[in-house]
């Protein structure tokens, strides 16, 4: 298990302005960027994430994936899993620093504005994770898998609480922790399985929530069905 408290990151004025759909010369600029001098510096991202075995994947209609003794259930987990031996579980989070932030003295799209500072830091140390098992794995070719991305039944997000049991409690030491409806707190915090993979699988392929700002591939129907019919997980998964 490595928990890491304190990933780097670097705020960006320029690029917080256009996230907060801002001009450079709006009025707002200077009150936005009054409040993101102050509520930037006390962000400090965080991140567990851990190297576990693969110990079962179901059989034909049976979806059940074990995972460092941990049982889950989710087709496209079970195909995207097919020949896998390890996988790394995460959770990366902007941090809590600003959870209790005091905005009565800023304008009311304040709240917005420390959202998008949010953002950008869970941006970065997710890039930053991301590269650090790369480097461990010794490969680039690294895909993941959200509980609760794509469409409610390709992960369900209930199955959260498991993800977090695989991880031992450690989402406490950075200040992460799941409310009953399965969201996790601080906002900015994603949670999920890396795994190693030839082939380009991404959660918007299974997903048909439609003009959704952060799409990055069209749903593909054929991928979203991949376990139905007479033979599992026929063909590789996220391919472009």
């Amino acid at each position: 298990m490595t928990i890491v408290r304190d990933i780097p990151w670097t705020f960006d004025e320029s690029a917080f302005l256009r996230a907060a759909s801002i001009d450079g010369s709006d009025e707002l600029a200077d009150e936005a960027l009054r409040l993101a001098r102050v509520a930037a510096p006390l962000l400090i991202p965080k991140a567990v994430y851990a190297e576990v075995e693969v110990e079962r994947l179901g059989g034909p209609e049976e979806w059940d994936v074990v995972i460092g003794g941990v049982t889950f259930n989710s087709e496209i987990l079970r195909c995207n899993l097919e020949g896998v031996e390890r996988v790394y579980p995460y959770v990366t989070t902007c941090g809590a620093e600003l959870e209790g932030f005091d905005l009565a003295a800023y304008d009311y799209l304040a709240f917005y504005w420390v959202d998008q500072i949010k953002q950008a830091a869970l941006t970065q140390a997710s890039a930053w994770v991301r590269g650090r098992i790369a480097e461990h794995v010794g490969s680039k070719k690294l895909a993941t898998m959200n509980p609760g991305s794509g469409d409610a039944d390709v992960w369900p997000i209930a199955q959260q609480v498991r993800l977090f049991e695989l991880l031992d409690g450690a989402t406490d030491e950075i200040g992460v922790t799941l409310t009953d409806s399965f969201l996790m707190v601080p906002n900015k915090t994603v949670s999920g399985v890396f795994f190693r993979s030839e082939v380009n699988y991404m959660n918007c392929k299974v997903c048909t929530r439609e003009n959704c700002p952060n799409r990055r591939a069209p749903y593909d129907a054929a991928l979203a069905h991949a376990g139905d019919g007479d033979e599992m997980c026929g063909a590789p998964l996220g391919g472009a």
